[in-house]
């Protein structure tokens, strides 16, 4: 209750006009078949418990009329995506370095990253791309945390990083599909 709580106060707080603002369930979304070109995810499926995981997809693919675009951590069997690898890590470091929990990282872990081969069976067809390096990931998300480097974690991942990005293991997925 208290996401939707906050989420709904984060709606309250646009102002521009032209959007309409929506306040729903994932798992259950207000809209009828088919009623966007594109539903569009991102960085949320780590976030739906891992039974709900399967109907969050399919109301994607529900509401879609022509494509649904992913983007969230994931693992899978042959070591490609190593999400909960790197989150596990990445976790670890923030309890050290600032003695309590990264909430969000938390909430990854306790609902279970996506696996591949599920996504594969959820998305018939669907072209899935690693993004993020796990090394790389881990390294900007201690320099994003760190106060005084925060500033320049994005130049320092564009002049030293990026490089390296596009390599496996991956800490996350791109899947695109279409109907």
């Amino acid at each position: 209750m208290a996401r939707v709580f906050t989420f709904s106060l984060v709606l309250n707080k646009i102002k521009n006009q032209r959007v309409e603002k929506v306040l729903g369930d994932g798992c259950d979304l207000p809209f009828p078949d088919n009623f966007f070109d594109t539903a569009i995810s991102i960085d949320t499926l780590e976030h739906i418990p891992e039974n709900e995981k399967g109907i969050f997809c399919s109301e994607l693919k529900r509401v879609a009329k022509k494509y649904v675009i992913i983007h969230c951590p994931a693992d899978s069997f042959d070591g490609k995506f190593q999400g909960t690898n790197y989150d596990e890590r990445f976790l670890e470091w923030y309890r050290k370095r600032f003695r309590k929990d990264e909430e969000n990282t938390l909430e990854h872990l306790n609902s279970g990253l996506p696996k591949i081969e599920e996504l594969v069976s959820l998305f018939p067809g669907a072209s899935i791309i690693g993004k993020q390096n796990g090394e790389v990931w881990l390294k900007y998300m201690k320099q994003e945390m760190t106060p005084y480097i925060r500033f320049i974690a994005g130049l320092f991942y564009k002049l030293f990083l990026s490089k390296k990005d596009d390599l496996p293991p991956y800490h996350a997925c791109l899947i695109m599909w279409g109907k």
